[in-house]
């Protein structure tokens, strides 16, 4: 058996005598658990889309976006998108999708969501929404529609929460991973990943 195989299976028996319940043993909790204990790399790729690339790179992964982030300096906590079609027409006329530093993809019971840095033109972060809760957006463990006991089962003591102002989305972060996980009524619906390191404020 391989190294890996011997502590997970030294792991799984240690958490099972510590009383942690077995619906939380998922294989990948199990592996999140060994990358928190053991530093390994952070999650650079999610949803096809690897932080760093370029915005060829992510039209090759992802195709046409369906969406595009409008620039918002009013300080509103809110986003503006507009749809594809509107790229050539009125205001728009004269912009192209390089112009914009979001685009989205409103795909079969989720949306991605992936955000450029205004300079390099490189992705900078990943997002995908399910508010449905079905399981659609996935990564290391983590699922949309998880509880957020089954979170912290995961996550653990090396997780940093943050309720937002209002108390209605809780962001649990995970700088190590270059994770963020958001919660509403104690349900994941949204995962975000990004270099927290450089980007601390969502």
């Amino acid at each position: 058996m391989s190294g890996r195989g011997t502590f997970l299976l030294f792991l799984l028996a240690t958490l099972i005598g510590a009383g942690v319940p077995i619906a939380l043993l998922r294989p990948a909790n199990l592996s999140v658990l060994q990358t928190i204990l053991y530093g390994s790399e952070r999650v650079s790729e999610f949803q096809n889309v690897s932080l760093g690339a370029s915005m060829d790179a992510v039209r090759y992964a992802k195709g046409s976006a369906s969406n595009f982030l409008v620039a918002d300096n009013s300080g509103s906590e809110w986003q503006l998108w507009i749809p594809a079609a509107a790229i050539g027409e009125g205001q728009y006329a004269e912009k192209k999708d390089s112009d914009f530093n979001g685009w989205g993809w409103d795909e079969e019971s989720k949306r991605v969501e992936v955000t450029f840095d205004p300079k390099a033109k490189t992705v900078s972060a990943i997002d995908c929404y399910d508010d449905k809760g079905i399981g659609s957006c996935s990564v290391d463990g983590i699922v949309t529609g998880d509880s957020e006991v089954e979170v912290v089962g995961v996550l653990g003591v090396a997780a940093e929460r943050h309720l937002a102002a209002g108390g209605s989305t809780l962001r649990i972060d995970v700088k190590s991973l270059n994770l963020s996980v958001f919660l509403t009524k104690k349900k994941v619906y949204m995962i975000s990943i990004r270099d927290l390191r450089k980007s601390p404020k969502l």
